[in-house]
């Protein structure tokens, strides 16, 4: 029997508390209520280990075949389709789940958007974005196209998840599922819980089981730009590790921006391609803190020594914008470049390194003070 330790930080007791079944005192009506109001338990993490803001966009949904128990939506537009194994044989859980999935490949995003909206929780796919932007603040860029672009390739198959969920998922289950996935390249995956009781909380611990598979599976799908992102980052972070390796612990992402941690949060360095076609390059110091007067005064701190840090930078000319979305602010430096040439990784490698250095011990004290 598995057993959780709990403490207190700084403290060297600790409680104990030992797994359980769920299904021992709880119907599987009450898990398909756990992920639909937590949709985040079940989802695959990303390659940095965290889990993108999602939102429950269909929950006992009506579709051709029958039923779905749950289509969960994240914030950059990957679907999952949810089934609950109940007690259904594995034939009958895999089947199903199949079936909902054909019947969302009939669908367009319009489709889609009216089914959202007739499920009554959300006033269409553009609500879902705004809601969960609202809850985090650090995606506001977010761009509604792309997701709608992204929920487009889910409808077609490219990227939709097939998640089946239970207490335990049988070795029948395990054994189709693992079929499906290494045959024919299906993104299936399947959750159970480990659940432990105290006496005033409920610990969920995850399971996945196939997840690797799936996401070896969605690194074959990347389009030839979502490859050259990841190629192009990825060469920038280990050139930057080498020069500074308490930087950033950051992976390569698939996107045309990346997140730099700088120590404080929702303040990171960023690189980013703008314009379609590209046409620039940026290197900034964004500001992403929920309040908007915080992110003005930090910003103004700075505007009073710009041509001190310009100096420091090395002559590099800097822009200061306010409002930068609807609350942030950002410090930045462009470089009219579109293209992922050698002088273009060479200038976003050592002016990253530059920021760090101009800004990080200034944002330390102020901060600290």
């Amino acid at each position: 029997m598995a057993v959780l330790g709990v403490k207190k930080r700084k403290e060297q007791e600790m409680t104990f508390v030992e797994s359980i079944s769920y299904g021992r005192d709880n119907k599987e009506e009450d898990l398909h209520r756990l992920v639909s109001f937590n949709p985040k338990l079940v989802i695959l993490e990303q390659e940095d280990g965290k889990r993108l803001p999602t939102a429950t966009v269909g929950d006992h949904l009506r579709l051709a075949s029958g039923e779905a128990d749950l289509l969960l939506m994240d914030i950059v537009g990957n679907l999952s389709l949810v089934e609950l194994k109940r007690d259904k044989t594995p034939r009958d859980v895999i089947a199903q789940i199949l079936d909902y999935g054909s019947d969302l490949h009939q669908m367009t995003v319009d489709d889609l958007e009216q089914l959202v909206r007739k499920h009554g929780k959300y006033d269409g796919l553009v609500d879902v974005i705004a809601r969960l932007q609202e809850e985090n603040p650090e995606y506001e860029d977010v761009d509604v196209n792309d997701v709608k672009e992204r929920i487009g390739e889910c409808l077609q198959g490219k990227r939709l998840q097939l998640l089946v969920v239970s207490y335990d998922v049988n070795e029948g289950i395990r054994k189709v599922a693992d079929f499906l996935r290494n045959t024919y390249g299906v993104k299936i995956y399947c959750v159970e819980f480990d659940y432990f009781e105290g006496d005033d909380y409920e610990y969920f611990v995850p399971e996945t089981i196939g997840i690797e598979e799936v996401k070896r599976i969605e690194s074959k799908e990347l389009s030839a730009t979502q490859k050259a992102y990841k190629a192009f980052y990825g060469e920038l972070l280990d050139r930057l590790r080498e020069e500074k390796p308490e930087i950033t612990q950051q992976h390569s992402l698939p996107q045309s921006w990346i997140g730099l941690p700088i120590g404080h949060s929702y303040i990171h360095l960023e690189w980013a391609f703008h314009g379609r076609p590209r046409n620039s390059f940026e290197v900034g110091l964004h500001f992403e803190k929920p309040s908007k007067e915080e992110n003005k005064k930090l910003l103004d701190h700075f505007v009073t020594i710009r041509d001190e840090l310009e100096r420091e930078l090395q002559g590099l000319q800097l822009e200061f914008q306010f409002p930068w979305g609807k609350r942030w602010a950002r410090i930045y430096a462009l470089k009219q470049e579109g293209e992922m040439t050698a002088d273009l990784k060479g200038w976003a490698v050592q002016t990253a390194l530059r920021f760090y250095s101009a800004f990080k011990p200034r944002l330390d004290e102020l901060l600290r003070s």
